[in-house]
């Protein structure tokens, strides 16, 4: 797809000046860039090409690092990409105004790890028997609750140190 067309084969390469994330910057580029722009055209928006969009190389690269740098979930990456492409303000700058920094408070991601467990034993019970995507089902209520910002890393090993140790 980056290879097809010029202008996001630049693109890309640009991003990729800032960040060295190929694989991720790419799907930014294939999935999200060419969505929105997608979007943008069906609604007569004057961004329906990626030289009239608001959205630089340095926008994805610099999302794409807040990442990597678990600042933020890439779940709420892709929140942060919808608002890049419509307002143009870089993703730190909405991660600030939004709150939208994951949480790494191990107290307050642990007793939601402790509510989940003690609210579905038969997950529990699915994990401890081997199935490793049953943990999912704990995950949930968690993120729910946090609004999508408890780090995913940091969920996933408190669910299983706290299960093994229950």
């Amino acid at each position: 797809m980056l290879c097809q067309n010029r202008v996001l084969s630049e693109f890309f390469e640009a991003a990729l000046d800032t960040h060295n994330a190929p694989k991720a910057i790419a799907n930014y580029i294939t999935n999200d860039l060419l969505r929105e722009l997608s979007g943008a055209s069906e609604h007569g928006e004057s961004a329906h090409c990626v030289s009239q969009s608001k959205l630089t190389p340095a926008h994805v690269a610099t999302l794409v690092k807040i990442i990597d740098e678990g600042v933020i979930s890439k779940q709420i990456g892709k929140e942060v990409f919808t608002e890049m492409f419509a307002s143009g303000d870089m993703p730190d700058a909405i991660v600030d105004k939004k709150g939208l920094k994951q949480s790494n408070d191990s107290g307050e991601i642990e007793a939601l790890c402790r509510e989940a467990i003690a609210g579905n034993a038969k997950a529990v019970g699915q994990f401890k028997d081997g199935n490793a995507k049953a943990l999912n089902a704990l995950k949930g209520p968690v993120m729910k609750a946090t609004k999508g910002k408890a780090n995913p890393a940091m969920l996933d090993e408190l669910l299983k140190k706290l299960i093994e140790e229950g």
